[in-house]
C-alpha cells in the first residue's frame, strides 16, 4: 500500500473518530498507528493522531477503562495519546534545532518552528501533570518536561519544574530527578551554591544509585569551579570510597569494561569515581600539595591500567602538575615513564604525541621536531586510529621549522633562518600531496608565509601567487589573512598606496570579522609611509584594546600626535596605552609622554617622566636620549643642580662628539643663569678652542638666544640674535633643526621689537623674514603676529586680509583656532555681523571643547544682536551663563541678554536678568547701567517714587560711572513730576470747595498744600501749592494767614525763587486784603 493511500486511509479514519463515537478497538488503533509514525520519525502524522485520540469525548464510551502500553507500563489511553503528543513535539524540536544549525539560508524560519514545537511539548506535559489520573504518568511527565527545559537550554525553567515536582512527590522516588535536575541546572547557570546544596539534599534523600555518585562528583566540580579545593577533594574522596578502588579486582575491572563495550552506561560508576580521583589529584596540585596530588595520579594509573583513557589523562595531568610546581624536566619524565611502562600501544602513541606537542607549547622547537619523528617512526601506521593523523604531525612539523626560522628572523640571521624555511615548505608540500587531508589551507597559507619569509625576490613572487590563490579559493578567513600579507609583501617592497588598498579590502569586505585590528595596523603604517599622518593616526587609534597591537597602536598614534605639536592628545593616547605596554614598549611610552609634558612646557612632570624612564636602565642611545632630555627639562623647570648632574653624566659617560657638544653648550647656558660667569666664559673659551667653524658657533648662539628668550631676558636674546645675523656660514636645514638658524634668528628678533612701545621696527623685521623665508619655518607665526599688531591697532581692514591670507596656510589646530577666532572679532570690529556670526558658529562647531568657548559663544551672541536676532542671541548668552558662570564675559552676557529681551518687549522677564546681574555680579562695570535701567522702567511706567528710589542708588553705589552723572536731573524731574501729582489732588478740592462753598474742602487743601510745600520746597508744584493755599485760606477767611502766605511768595521772587506770574499774583491778592478786609 502506498504512503500516500495509507495516509488518506488514516486521514478518513480521523474523519470518522471526528463525527461519531469510536468503538474502543477503534482508538486502541488510532493509538497504535500514531505510535508507529512515532517510531518511524514521522512526529508530524503522530502528534495528529496522538491529538485526535486526547481530544474524543463519549457518553457511551469510558475512554478512562482503555489502557494503552508505552514501554512496559499501561495507561489510559487518551493520557497516554497526550504524555506521547509531549514526547513527538519534543522530537520535533530536536529535528528543527539541527535543521536550523545545518541551513542557515532557512535558519530563523526552522528556529521559529523548533521554538514553537517546544512550547507545544512544554504544553502537552503540563496536562499530563495537570489532569492525568496515573501517578506514575505523572511523575514520567514531570521527568520530560524538565528533560525538555534542559535541551532548550532553558535551565530557569528547568529550576521552576524541578521545583515543582519536588514539592509535588516529596522525597519519594519520582522527585529524585526533580533534585538532579535542580542541581545541574542551578551549575549550568553558574549558580555553583544553589547547585550543591540540590545536590547535598539527594545525597542525603537518596543514599544510593548512580544519580547519588554523580551528584557527589558535581558538587565536587562546583566546589572546584569556586576554587575552593579542599570542600572538592572531601566530596570527590566520598564518591570514591564509595567505590572502593583500592580494592578493585579484575573481575570488576573487566565488568566495566564489558558494560561500556555492550552500552549498557555512558559511564561507569568505578569510572566517575577514577575521574574524581584524577580531580582530587588537580585539587591539590592548586592547592600546593603536589605530594598528594602525585598519589591520587599514580592511584589511578595503578588501578585502572587498563582503561587506556583514564591512565593518559592521569599522566597528562601528572605531567602538568609537575609543570605548574616549576620542574619541566620531570614532566617530560612523566610522558616518558608513559611510553616506556604501557602495554597499550595505542596510549603509547597519544602520550607520544602529547609529548612533543607539549615539547612545541614551551617554544622547544628542536625537541618537538625529535618528538614527532620518534612519533611518525613508531607508530605512523596507526596513527591515524589513535586520533593523530600524519598529515598533522607533518603540519606540526612544518610549524616547527617555521617557529626556529622565526627565532633567527627576530635576531637578524636572515641566512640561518633560509634551511629552516625550506624544511618548513616542504614539510607542507607533502600535505599538500593528500587528496583529502583537513590541514589543506592551513599548509597553503602557511607555506606562502614561509616563502615571504626567505626575503628575496623569486621567493617573494611566489609567495605573493600563493596568497591570490588563496584570496580565490579559500574560505573567508583564509582570504583576510592572504589579503594582510599581500598587503605586508607590498609594504616590504615601498609599494604602500597597494599595501594600503588591500588592507582597506579586508576592513570593507570583512567589517564584521576578527583580527580587523592587524588591518588596521596594516594601514596605519603604509598611510604613516605615505606622510598621510593624519589618517595614519586615526587608523592607529581604530585598533581595539583587546588587541596583542593596542600597545604598538598607541605608541604609533602618540609618536606622530607629537609630531604635529598635538601634545594634549598625544598624552592622552599614550596613558591609553601604557597599561597594555611590555617592558620595552613601556620604555618607549615613558620617552614619548616626557617629549609631550616637554612641548605642553610642563617641565616638572617631564622633569618626573624622564627619571622614571630613568630608573627602569633602559639601553644604548635612549639611555642617553633621556639623560639629555632630562637635564634640558630640569634647567627648563629651574632644577639647575638636577640638570648640572644629568649634563656632567653626558660628558663622562658619552663618546658621541655631537652630544658632548651639546651638553657642555647647555651647561654653559646653566652657568650663566647661575651667574656663575667665570666657570661659563671657562667652558665657552674651550668650546671656541674645539669648535673653531662658524657654523658651531651660530650654533652655540642660537642655543643661547633660546635660553635668553625662554627666561624673558628679552634684551640679552635680542642681542644674540643679532649676533647670529652677523655670522657668516653656511647656514642649513638639518635633519634634527627643520630650520635655517638666521631664519630663526630673525624671527626671534622680530618678536621681541613689536613688544616694545615703538613696534615700527618689529613690523619691518616680521616683514623682511617673510620676504626671505616665504615658507619658513615660523612664517605662519610672523603672519600671525603681523595681523594680530594690525587687530590691536585698529587697523582692520589690513587685519583682515592678513588674517584670510594667513588661513590659506597649513596650519595646526591651535593656529586655525587662533586664525578664526581673530577674523571672527575683525568682521565684528568692522560692523559685518553676518560673517562674524558664521564663523564663530563654525568655530564653535569645529572647537566646542576650547578653552576659549565662553569668548567664542559671546561673540556669537553679540553679533545675533547686532542683527536684530534676538531670540539667537539668548540661546548664545544661556550657553555662556549656564556652562560658564565664571567666565569674565558672564556678566556681559547677561546684561546683553535683558536688552534682548527688551528688544522683544518682554520688559519683566528683562528686569529679572537685571536683578540677577546685580546679585551675581554686584562690582560689574554693567552694574549701574542695570540698576540706572531699573529707575528708566518705573519712570516710563510712571512709578515716580520707584524711580527716584532706583536713581538714587545709582547715585549712592555707583557716584563715579557715567550714568550716575544723569542721576541729579532725573531726580530733579521725578521730584517735580510726584509733587505734580499731589500738587492736582489739592486743585481737586479746591475746585470742589469752591463749588459748593464747602469749608472742609479748602483746610484739606490746605493740608495738601501745605504738604507740598514742605516735602517739595524749591519745585514749581510748591510754589503754586504756596500761592493757591493763599487763596483757601482767603476761602475761609483767614486773612491774616493769607498775607503771610503771599508775603513768603513776595520775599522768594525778591530771592529769585519765584517766577514774576506768581508774584504778581500774591501782590494782587495781598494788596487787596489788606485794602479790603483789614
Amino acid at each position: 500500500m502506498s504512503l500516500a493511500l495509507l495516509v488518506g486511509l488514516i486521514t478518513a479514519a480521523g474523519a470518522v473518530l471526528s463525527f461519531r463515537a469510536p468503538t474502543e478497538q477503534e482508538l486502541i488503533a488510532s493509538f497504535t498507528e500514531a505510535q508507529r509514525f512515532y517510531a518511524e520519525g514521522a512526529y508530524d502524522q503522530a502528534i495528529d493522531q496522538y491529538r485526535i485520540v486526547s481530544a474524543v469525548r463519549s457518553r457511551v464510551l469510558n475512554a478512562q477503562t482503555i489502557q494503552v502500553s508505552v514501554g512496559e507500563e499501561r495507561y489510559p489511553v487518551q493520557e497516554a495519546a497526550l504524555y506521547q503528543m509531549g514526547n513527538a513535539y519534543n522530537k520535533r524540536f530536536a529535528d528543527y534545532t539541527n535543521f536550523s544549525r545545518n541551513d542557515q539560508s532557512r535558519e530563523d524560519e526552522y528556529l521559529t518552528l523548533a521554538d514553537s514545537s517546544y512550547q507545544q511539548s512544554v504544553n502537552s506535559f503540563e496536562r499530563v501533570i495537570n489532569t492525568a489520573t496515573s501517578e506514575e504518568l505523572k511523575g514520567l511527565a514531570h521527568g520530560r518536561l524538565i528533560e525538555t527545559h534542559f535541551e532548550a537550554q532553558s535551565f530557569e525553567d528547568v529550576v521552576s519544574a524541578s521545583q515543582r515536582l519536588i514539592d509535588d512527590y516529596g522525597t519519594g522516588e519520582y522527585a529524585l530527578p526533580g533534585f538532579y535536575n535542580l542541581g545541574w541546572a542551578h551549575y549550568e547557570m553558574g549558580d555553583f551554591k544553589a547547585s550543591i546544596n540540590a545536590f547535598v539534599e539527594l545525597v542525603e534523600q537518596y543514599p544510593n544509585g548512580y544519580r547519588t555518585d554523580r551528584s557527589l562528583f558535581q558538587i565536587g566540580e562546583s566546589y572546584l569551579a569556586m576554587d575552593d579545593c579542599s570542600s572538592a577533594v572531601k566530596y570527590y574522596q566520598q564518591l570514591v570510597k564509595r567505590q572502593r578502588i583500592d580494592e578493585l579486582s579484575e573481575e570488576q575491572l573487566a565488568s566495566m569494561q564489558r558494560e561500556k563495550l555492550a552500552g549498557l552506561v555512558d559511564e561507569t560508576a568505578l569510572e566517575l569515581a577514577a575521574k574524581a580521583e584524577i580531580r582530587t589529584a588537580t585539587c591539590y596540585g592548586k592547592i600546593g600539595d603536589y605530594e598528594a596530588g602525585v598519589a591520587s595520579f599514580r592511584r589511578v594509573i595503578t588501578r585502572f591500567a587498563s582503561e587506556r583513557k583514564l591512565v593518559e589523562e592521569a599522566y597528562l595531568r601528572l605531567a602538568d602538575m609537575y609543570e605548574q610546581r616549576g620542574d619541566f624536566d620531570e614532566s617530560v619524565r612523566t610522558y616518558r615513564e608513559a611510553i616506556d611502562i604501557s602495554s597499550d600501544r595505542s596510549l603509547r602513541a597519544r602520550i607520544q604525541f602529547a609529548l612533543a606537542e607539549k615539547l612545541f607549547s614551551k617554544g622547544a622547537y628542536a625537541d618537538a621536531l625529535s618528538e614527532f619523528r620518534v612519533y611518525l617512526q613508531g607508530y605512523g601506521d596507526i596513527a591515524r586510529n589513535v586520533g593523530f593523523p600524519t598529515d598533522r604531525v607533518h603540519y606540526r612539523m612544518g610549524n616547527s621549522y617555521q617557529q626556529l626560522a622565526q627565532i633567527h628572523l627576530e635576531r637578524g640571521e636572515q641566512a640561518a633562518a633560509g634551511p629552516h624555511l625550506k624544511r618548513a615548505v616542504a614539510y607542507y608540500d607533502t600535505i599538500l600531496q593528500l587528496s583529502n587531508t583537513p590541514y589543506k589551507w592551513e599548509s597553503r597559507f602557511n607555506r606562502a608565509y614561509a616563502l615571504q619569509s626567505m626575503g628575496d625576490a623569486t621567493s617573494g613572487d611566489l609567495a605573493e601567487r600563493a596568497y591570490q590563490t588563496l584570496v580565490e579559493e579559500a574560505s573567508e578567513s583564509y582570504v583576510q589573512r592572504s589579503l594582510l600579507q599581500l598587503s605586508e609583501l607590498s609594504f616590504e617592497r615601498g609599494d604602500y598606496y597597494l599595501s594600503d588598498s588591500l588592507a582597506n579590502q579586508v576592513l570593507v569586505l570583512f567589517p564584521e570579522a576578527e583580527g580587523l585590528d592587524n588591518a588596521h595596523m596594516r594601514r596605519a603604517l603604509a598611510l604613516q609611509s605615505m606622510e598621510r599622518y593624519e589618517n595614519s593616526t586615526d587608523e592607529f587609534l581604530q585598533v581595539a584594546e583587546d588587541s596583542p597591537h593596542y600597545a604598538s597602536s598607541r605608541l604609533g598614534a602618540g609618536h606622530q600626535l607629537l609630531e604635529q605639536g598635538q601634545y594634549g592628545r598625544a598624552l592622552g593616547v599614550l596613558n591609553e596605552g601604557v597599561r597594555s605596554a611590555d617592558a620595552k614598549q613601556g620604555q618607549s611610552f615613558l620617552y614619548l609622554m616626557a617629549q609631550a609634558y616637554s612641548g605642553q612646557a610642563n617641565w616638572p612632570e617631564a622633569v618626573r617622566a624622564y627619571g622614571e624612564l630613568i630608573e627602569v636602565a633602559p639601553e644604548g642611545d635612549l639611555l642617553v636620549a633621556s639623560r639629555l632630555a632630562r637635564a634640558n627639562a630640569a634647567f627648563s623647570n629651574n632644577e639647575l643642580a638636577l640638570a648640572e648632574s644629568e649634563l656632567r653624566w653626558v660628558l663622562e659617560s658619552v663618546s658621541d662628539p655631537e652630544k658632548v657638544r651639546y651638553a657642555r653648550e647647555t651647561l654653559s647656558l646653566l652657568y650663566l643663569k647661575e651667574n656663575r660667569s667665570s666657570e661659563a666664559v671657562s667652558l665657552l673659551e674651550s668650546m671656541s678652542q674645539d669648535e673653531a667653524e662658524p657654523a658651531q658657533k651660530a650654533e652655540l648662539l642660537s642655543r643661547i638666544m633660546d635660553s635668553y628668550y625662554a627666561e624673558g631676558l628679552i634684551e640679552k636674546a635680542a642681542r644674540t640674535a643679532q649676533q647670529i645675523l652677523a655670522v657668516e656660514f653656511d647656514d642649513q636645514i638639518t635633519a634634527d633643526r627643520p630650520y635655517r638658524l638666521k631664519e630663526k634668528a630673525l624671527f626671534i628678533l622680530g618678536e621681541i621689537q613689536v613688544r616694545s612701545a615703538d613696534n615700527s621696527d618689529g613690523i619691518a623685521t616680521l616683514k623682511a623674514y617673510l620676504q626671505r623665508f616665504p615658507a619658513g619655518r615660523f612664517a605662519v607665526n610672523a603672519q600671525l603676529s603681523l595681523a594680530t599688531i594690525a587687530f590691536s591697532a585698529g587697523d582692520l581692514e589690513r587685519a583682515k586680509s592678513q588674517f584670510a591670507e594667513v588661513e590659506k596656510a597649513e596650519l595646526t589646530s591651535e593656529q586655525r583656532f587662533l586664525v578664526m577666532y581673530y577674523l571672527a572679532n575683525t568682521h565684528y570690529s568692522l560692523r559685518e555681523f553676518k560673517a562674524a556670526r558664521a564663523l564663530f558658529e563654525q568655530i564653535i562647531a569645529l572647537y566646542p571643547d576650547n578653552e576659549s568657548a565662553d569668548a567664542l559663544y559671546f561673540g556669537l551672541g553679540e553679533s545675533s544682536y547686532q542683527l536684530g536676532q534676538f531670540e539667537e542671541a539668548i540661546e548664545a548668552y544661556t550657553v555662556v551663563l549656564t556652562d560658564f558662570i565664571r567666565s569674565d564675559n558672564a556678566d556681559d552676557a547677561l546684561y546683553n541678554m535683558a536688552w534682548c529681551l527688551i528688544e522683544l518687549e518682554r520688559q519683566e522677564e528683562a528686569m529679572k536678568q537685571f536683578a540677577l546681574l546685580l546679585e551675581l555680579y554686584p562690582e560689574s562695570e554693567f552694574a549701574a547701567s542695570a540698576q540706572f535701567t531699573f529707575g528708566d522702567y518705573a519712570y516710563n511706567a510712571g512709578q515716580y517714587k520707584e524711580a527716584l528710589e532706583a536713581y538714587s542708588i545709582v547715585e549712592e553705589r555707583y557716584q563715579t560711572s557715567a550714568v550716575a552723572q544723569q542721576v541729579p536731573k532725573l531726580k530733579k524731574e521725578l521730584t517735580e513730576a510726584i509733587a505734580y501729582d499731589a500738587y492736582e489732588k489739592g486743585l481737586a478740592l479746591m475746585d470742589s470747595a469752591e463749588v459748593g462753598n464747602r469749608v472742609e474742602y479748602y483746610e484739606e487743601a490746605i493740608n495738601v498744600f501745605n504738604g507740598i510745600v514742605e516735602e517739595y520746597e524749591g519745585t514749581e508744584s510748591a510754589l503754586g501749592a504756596l500761592s493757591n493755599m493763599g487763596v483757601c485760606l482767603e476761602g475761609i477767611g483767614k486773612w491774616n494767614e493769607a498775607v503771610r502766605v503771599y508775603d513768603q511768595v513776595i520775599e522768594m521772587y525778591e530771592k529769585e525763587e519765584a517766577t514774576r506770574d506768581a508774584y504778581q499774583f500774591a501782590r494782587s491778592h495781598r494788596d487787596w486784603i489788606i485794602a479790603s478786609r483789614l
